[in-house]
């Protein structure tokens, strides 16, 4: 059963309305017991108190307008959520953990991935007030499972919030899975090798501010379809081409030579005519990302 924030949560990201933070905003019982008045002119509550100040009064007053409102809401909800987790990593142990965040994670997901495709503008203070709760979670919990597709959609979040800085200039109106399906694409179609070559370490190369020794991709292929690869998804990128990537050396071929230029352009000119299977899947690939992540 979920608790009451996460249902909450869901609410807030499947609705793609702020009616939920304010639906008792008239009328709340609870400000108008502690001696809060509204002020319908001001569409705000206020309280006047008479506050002692040596031999004089002071007036003090409390305003909460719908802004103050939704966020104290907020806080309120946000402290439920990591009260229940704080009790359960506290109470469980080992395997009945592990299974207990992987399934909250599992739930924490749909809402993150639906706030953050959601075009509403309206919705903005909830998708701060989202995020800024899954980033809280990983850096609480995220040693659970650091490979959570929540973290991964975190950590794209986190890329793509800063694609215009990023050396191959992922373009901004790309949805945050791209990667993700870029590679396993890669995977599925043995371009690489999973084994030795992660997730993160892939999407790294493609995100990451400047070329680091660090970050690094090895293909298992033969030239031709790694070349047909890296040109059929430059129009993701402002920045990626044979030039770009030469000069990153970040990739290499399955010969562990660094990709250059010159030598793309060449194997480029001879498979002109390439009938090879694969690079009809390979385009075919490149072409349902096109679709899907292309406006």
């Amino acid at each position: 059963m979920l608790p009451e924030s996460l249902k909450f949560y869901y609410d807030l990201a499947f609705n793609e309305s702020q009616d939920i933070l304010l639906s008792d905003f008239l009328n709340n019982t609870e400000l108008l017991e502690k001696g809060f008045d509204y002020i319908p002119d001001n569409d705000c509550y206020l309280l006047t108190n008479l506050i002692e100040a040596g031999e004089k009064f002071e007036l003090h007053v409390v305003s909460i307008d719908r802004n103050d409102f939704a966020k104290n809401k907020l806080k309120v909800y946000k402290n439920q959520l990591f009260d229940y987790l704080y009790t359960n990593n506290f109470c469980l142990i080992d395997d009945e953990k592990n299974k207990f965040f992987n399934n909250i994670f599992d739930e924490i997901y749909l809402i993150f991935k639906k706030i953050n495709i959601s075009s509403n503008k309206n919705q903005a203070i909830i998708q701060k007030e989202i995020n800024e709760v899954v980033e809280e979670i990983y850096s609480l919990y995220g040693d659970v499972s650091k490979t959570h597709k929540l973290f991964r959609s975190l950590l794209l979040n986190r890329a793509s919030a800063n694609t215009s800085k990023t050396y191959f200039g992922l373009k901004p109106d790309i949805k945050k899975s791209f990667l993700v399906e870029l590679y396993d694409l890669c995977v599925d179609l043995f371009l690489i090798d999973d084994t030795s070559l992660t997730e993160d370490s892939f999407i790294e190369v493609f995100s990451c501010t400047k070329p680091s020794s660090s970050a690094h991709i090895q293909f298992v292929e033969k030239n031709y379809p790694i070349v047909v690869l890296l040109e059929g998804i430059q129009p993701f990128f402002e920045n990626l081409n044979f030039m770009t990537i030469e000069k990153s050396q970040m990739f290499s071929n399955k010969q562990h030579k660094l990709l250059a230029s010159n030598d793309m352009y060449a194997v480029k000119s001879r498979n002109k005519n390439n009938q090879d299977p694969l690079i009809e899947e390979i385009n075919e690939r490149i072409e349902e990302l096109k679709s899907t992540h292309l406006k």
